[in-house]
Formats: C-alpha cells, sequence, structure tokens
C-alpha cells in the first residue's frame, strides 16, 4: 500500500515546449553566415637593419653583418674568410638566398611571385611578323615562349609584364625575375620589341626591359644573341650600353648612370641581386666585358 501511494505522488516527467514566439524570429531567408576566408598568401624576408653592414653574394643571397656562406663571413659590408667577426649570426651555405638573422633585421610581407609561361598567342605572332620577327631568323616562333610576369615598379607597386624568349630557356628567366621579385628590385616595365615596332632605341628610350628580338648586334651586322632568345635587356635607362671610348652611350638618357651608383633603385652591380641570380644559371653580364660596357645585358654564352 505504501509503494502504491508513493508512486502515486510523485512528480511527472518535465514537457518541452517549444518556444514559438523564439522560432518566429528566426528567419529561413538569412542565409548561414560565411565562414572567413583564408588569409592571402604570403612570402616574408627579413631586411637587414644595418644596410650598410650588409654583404651581397656572387649568387645573389643578401647576408646581413656576421652572416655567413658555406666559406664566407659577411662583416661590416664585405665578404672576409669564417670566422673573421665572430661566431656566424647565421648560415645559408648557397648563396642564392642569403641569410638575416630576425634580430637583426626587419620582417617584410607581401604577395609570393607570379607568372605563366605559354606558346606565343596568335596576336602577339602577328605584331612580329615585320618588327621583331622575319623570315630567315635563327630560331621559329614556335621556338619562342611568352612569359607572363609579376615584377616591382619604381614607384614600389607591383606591375605585370611580358617577355618573349626561348622556350627551353624560359625557366631561367622566370627564376631570375621572381629573386628579382623577393628582393624588390624595380624594374621599371617589361613588353615585347614589338610593342615598339622591334626598334631597340625606342625600347631603351622608354626604359623598357626585353629579351628576344631578330635583329644585328648594336654596332655589327651578325645577329645579336637577343635574335635567339638567349639574352636580356635590363633597365637600359639605369643601365647603359657605354662604348670602349666612352662616347656613345645607349640609351642617350643612360649618360647619368654612366658612374655607378650601387644605391640608384634598378641599377644592376656586381654583386648584386641580378647578376647573382642569372650567375648561378652560367651566364654572363655585359658590365663585366672588359672594353666596351653594356650594364643592361645578360647572355647565355655572354655575349
Amino acid at each position: 500500500m505504501l509503494l502504491w501511494m508513493l508512486a502515486c505522488t510523485s512528480e511527472p516527467p518535465a514537457v518541452v515546449v517549444p518556444d514559438e514566439e523564439a522560432d518566429a524570429d528566426a528567419d529561413p531567408d538569412v542565409p548561414e553566415p560565411e565562414p572567413e576566408p583564408d588569409p592571402e598568401p604570403q612570402f616574408c624576408r627579413n631586411v637587414p637593419n644595418d644596410a650598410e653592414g650588409a654583404c651581397w653574394h656572387s649568387f645573389g643571397g643578401l647576408y646581413a653583418d656576421g652572416a655567413c656562406s658555406e666559406s664566407y663571413q659577411c662583416c661590416d659590408g664585405a665578404f672576409g674568410a669564417l670566422g673573421s667577426c665572430g661566431e656566424c649570426a647565421c648560415t645559408e651555405p648557397t648563396g642564392h638566398e642569403g641569410c638575416v638573422p630576425a634580430e637583426a633585421g626587419t620582417e617584410v610581407c607581401f604577395a609570393p611571385y607570379t607568372h605563366t609561361v605559354e606558346p606565343l598567342p596568335t596576336a602577339l605572332r602577328d605584331a612580329m611578323a615585320g618588327t621583331t620577327y622575319e623570315e630567315g631568323c635563327p630560331v621559329g616562333l614556335d621556338a619562342l615562349a611568352l612569359i607572363t610576369t609579376a615584377h616591382w615598379g619604381f614607384d614600389g607597386e607591383p606591375k605585370t609584364g611580358q617577355l618573349v624568349v626561348k622556350a627551353d630557356l624560359a625557366s631561367v628567366y622566370v627564376d631570375v625575375l621572381q629573386h628579382a621579385w623577393q628582393v624588390q628590385f624595380p624594374i621599371e616595365r617589361i613588353e615585347p620589341a614589338s610593342a615598339y615596332g622591334g626598334s631597340d632605341d625606342a625600347s631603351m628610350a622608354v626604359n623598357n626591359t626585353s629579351a628576344f628580338n631578330c635583329r644585328p648586334v648594336t654596332g655589327g651586322t651578325s645577329w645579336s644573341q637577343h635574335s635567339y632568345g638567349h639574352a636580356i635587356d635590363v633597365n637600359p635607362r639605369q643601365n647603359p650600353y657605354v662604348s670602349a671610348s666612352g662616347n656613345t652611350v645607349l640609351p642617350p638618357e643612360g649618360a647619368p648612370y654612366v658612374t655607378r651608383d650601387p644605391s640608384v633603385p634598378g641599377l644592376i652591380v656586381d654583386p648584386g641581386p641580378v647578376v647573382g641570380a642569372f650567375r648561378r644559371h652560367g651566364w654572363g653580364w655585359g658590365g663585366s666585358w672588359n672594353s666596351l660596357k653594356d650594364y643592361q645585358h645578360f647572355s647565355e654564352n655572354g655575349l
């Protein structure tokens, strides 16, 4: 009898009643919030705080004061033997990337390098016909490729340029352009020489960087290395052609840069990032020639 009474006096289970007011507030037409997008990829590098104490490796890498490659140590702006200025602050053996420890530099981040390589489009082939290409040129159009590349302008802003090159050497050009991007070396413009009717003078006058152009060598009649897609001219104004006598400077606007000043943006020096990046592929630089100087010029065979 007691058990029956206890059972009868137990509380009934709670009943959950839907909150009709809350349901009324829900709007079925409102979509769920979008997830936060992934952050844009970034390329980051350390820039030495002491620029004068840093060193460019002959293969294009930048080392902070006290940093070491495999065989050398940067000490107060010049490479010397390992141990010349104490223990290595950091080490990058190849000379390609350089080494700047966190405590000796400031991190700079920006968008990663981008590029494409493709066969010459029909419109470009048409533009090249009779300007930068004609029958009898050393290479055919099918052996060439178009690189569309990111580069930094002289205003410090990212730009996009296009370069016609020998297809089987496209990876060399891309590697150098990537290195120039990563160290923020500025290039004023990069356009096919056909945009200037094949005129080297017109292209140089606007400080255009270009590669393939089927034409004779400057001051001669034999094919230029540009005719093979094996050469490039970079920032001609800051890096002019200077005859052995010094009387001819091309473009003429390059005259103020005959005296080389490494602090000038876009000016090429050795050691430096552009010469070093080409050197590690075995390419030569016209700025190292013994008689005349062609500071803008790089080629696979050094000519």
